[in-house]
């Protein structure tokens, strides 16, 4: 099934288990950590000297995800 749809090989089905989950996890602001008052991401606070920075940054619910995806399937 899933070859037929493009999926064949596990980086691709990575990446499409990121994607999605990104995108589901932007859409309910999920961390909650990873976002201001205003809906902006924060930056994450190993790069950034912001006051306002974070240690559970956005990109790594849909990293995490694919990773996953990649290893198990």
């Amino acid at each position: 099934m899933m070859v037929h749809v493009g999926l064949a090989t596990p980086l691709s089905r990575a990446f499409v288990a990121g994607a999605a989950v990104g995108i589901a996890a932007y859409a309910i602001k999920w961390p909650g950590a990873s976002f201001d008052e205003e809906g902006s991401m924060r930056p994450l606070s190993l790069v950034s000297k912001d006051p306002t920075a974070t240690q559970a940054h956005f990109l790594a619910v849909p990293i995490g995800a694919a990773a996953l995806v990649y290893l198990f399937t």
